[in-house]
């Protein structure tokens, strides 16, 4: 209980301080600027998703993860990722500025570049703790910065101003990360290049970078052609409502992951039915409370209202993508990440037409969420589950329906019953495959 605590405790801290942070700067820009830093925002995840290795994993699950020489192997990998992530940045900056109509914002765009070439220099070992279950080292590193990011926002608004004031503050987060996982590692920076390693963690590694590209059309996608096709107004408004449910979805998801992934390496586990329990339950929550901060927003960001609904169903499907990958990931299959989210990214073509034939965020929200539960279902299918979690699926199922359909009392309803079943009946719903 200490430990998952901890974990959601250090998850939560960063998500919400990159929540505040986001709230703050979109209250400051108002919805162009605030499109033009989402974009910047956009730009640098391509090159943290795309060129992605799963390093701070394979230190809790490859089998030589605890070793010296691997470690100092996967700080060379992180440096050649990070200026491989640059590269991927300053290719894309001015057609992406071009794309959204915004052809001023190439050279901020380009100057991004700096955050992946600063990150290449993280300390891994804050991440090797958790083979030990000790999660504090890690939270360290994820929390601290981003807290540190929005206490700069104050000072540094004085001298900085629209888009430029958000590529600061990232940078500022960059360097506080890579310091703070050097301050708290326990054995020293070393580099290795080590090619029969290095083949190993790209072995590992590759079909999580095509997940990461995967995971990009998943997140972003969306916001892309809701500026190429709606203007920056609309993406950043689109922008702010994922924000505003996926991060608490996100927090949730890494913590399960990180709590889960060290256990399920020596230890059968259950987690589809629970995480599919969560799911309903976070979806029920967002509902309820993110309307609440609208206002802080300002009027700008109104028409949010209508849209939380669906996107808070959206953002709960995290959940159970995230168990299923989780047992995938602690025995060594790498492509069922990929697989799940084949569904959303095949569903992007589909939004541009829509837009293009006159349809709203909604019509794109809509056509979202439908491949995202047909990414949850294929998942389920290749993971092949000896047993099914129906029970808490039927019950997650319900409670999206009544939460779309605007029952909110139904939904907080049918959620108590079912982990009333849970808790009493819990059925079996996920375990490990045995070979």
């Amino acid at each position: 209980m200490i430990r998952i605590t901890t974990l959601l405790s250090g998850h939560g801290l960063a998500a919400l301080s990159t929540l505040a942070r986001n709230l703050v700067l979109a209250r400051i820009l108002g919805p162009q600027d605030y499109g033009v830093a989402v974009a910047l925002v956009v730009v640098i995840a391509a090159a943290e998703l795309t060129t992605t290795l799963g390093l701070p994993q394979q230190i809790v699950s490859h089998k030589h993860g605890a070793g010296r020489q691997f470690q100092a192997t996967l700080h060379t990998v992180q440096i050649a990722r990070g200026l491989l992530g640059a590269g991927i940045i300053l290719l894309t900056a001015t057609p992406l500025a071009n794309v959204l109509g915004a052809p001023d914002a190439a050279p901020i765009l380009r100057t991004a570049a700096l955050v992946p070439t600063i990150l290449g220099f993280i300390h891994l070992d804050p991440f090797r703790a958790q083979r030990h279950r000790r999660h504090l080292p890690q939270i360290l590193v994820l929390a601290v910065p981003p807290m540190v990011c929005v206490l700069a926002i104050w000072p540094m608004s004085g001298w900085q101003d629209g888009p430029s004031l958000m590529l600061d503050l990232l940078l500022v987060q960059a360097f506080m990360s890579v310091a703070i996982s050097h301050l708290i590692a326990v054995r020293p920076y070393r580099l290795k290049f080590h090619m029969s390693q290095i083949q190993q963690v790209l072995r590992y590694g590759l079909p999580l970078a095509a997940n990461g590209i995967l995971m990009f059309a998943v997140l972003h996608a969306e916001k892309l052609i809701a500026g190429a096709g709606l203007g920056l107004v609309e993406m950043g408004v689109l922008a702010m409502g994922f924000t505003l449910t996926l991060t608490p979805a996100l927090i949730m998801a890494r913590s399960f992951q990180a709590f889960y992934l060290p256990k399920l390496r020596n230890e059968r586990e259950q987690v589809l039915g629970l995480a599919m329990m969560l799911g309903a339950s976070l979806s029920v929550v967002l509902t309820t409370l993110v309307p609440l901060c609208l206002p802080v927003l300002g009027a700008g960001f109104g028409g949010l209202a209508e849209l939380i609904p669906i996107l808070s169903c959206l953002a709960a499907l995290r959940l159970p993508k995230s168990a299923l990958a989780t047992v995938a990931l602690a025995e060594g299959c790498t492509n069922l990440p990929a697989v799940a989210n084949l569904p959303r990214v095949l569903g992007t073509p589909l939004v541009w037409l829509a837009l293009g034939w006159g349809g709203d965020v909604k019509t794109l929200l809509v056509i979202a969420t439908t491949a995202e539960v047909a990414g949850v279902g294929l998942g389920i299918l290749i993971s092949r589950t000896k047993q099914l979690p129906v029970r808490a699926t039927a019950i997650a199922a319900l409670v999206g329906v009544l939460v779309l359909s605007g029952q909110h009392g139904l939904a907080i309803f049918a959620c108590g019953i079912g982990w009333m079943l849970y808790a009493f009946s819990p059925t079996p719903f996920l375990t490990r495959r045995t070979t």
